[in-house]
């Protein structure tokens, strides 16, 4: 939403953490080593994006796999609405930079170590390119969004200037 200077990003979450007090011995169990369980009854980490648009954030949210081992894994998808700066000065050749900032409110890097999924960049192998923006670069901080010139070159500049050729054109028709 460039009108209103902000990014919505539809993306899964996967947190995997562990949590010693979850542990059990699974031949004590009928060798049972991992349980689904609903993500409202563990405990979860207060991960939130913090140059969040909104307060709350649309997600839907599965149940949280637990492992004899203590490891907990929670996936969520969730639609986040983050505040982005977007300077147009230069439309439709123009680089957009969005930074997703997430973080604990309650915790520090000693009760929260967050470490990305799949190198610093994080997981975007699923992502799915839009025919107006493209992702170029990204950072364990922060995605880089470019647009895409071609797309507003046939979609606007390419038919203004045609109508004009035409509208040009026709004070040399005969009358």
């Amino acid at each position: 939403d460039e009108k209103n200077q902000i990014i919505t990003t539809n993306c899964w979450i996967n947190q995997m953490w562990i949590d010693p007090k979850l542990r059990w011995e699974p031949m004590k169990y009928g060798n049972i080593s991992t349980v689904n369980m609903p993500y409202d009854s563990v405990w979860l980490p207060d991960v939130v994006l913090y140059n969040s648009a909104h307060i709350t954030s649309e997600s839907v949210s599965t149940n949280v796999i637990l492992q004899s081992t203590g490891e907990v894994m929670w996936l969520a998808m969730v639609i986040f609405k983050s505040s982005c700066a977007i300077d147009v000065k230069y439309f439709p050749f123009d680089t957009q930079h969005c930074i997703l900032e997430f973080a604990s409110w309650t915790y520090d890097n000693n009760g929260l170590n967050l470490v990305t999924y799949g190198g610093p960049e994080g997981d975007v192998s699923n992502y799915k390119n839009s025919t107006e923006w493209e992702l170029v670069v990204k950072f364990s901080c922060c995605e880089v969004p470019y647009r895409r010139p071609l797309f507003y070159v046939f979609n606007m500049v390419f038919p203004c200037i045609l109508i004009t050729l035409v509208a040009l054109l026709g004070f040399y028709m005969p009358s």
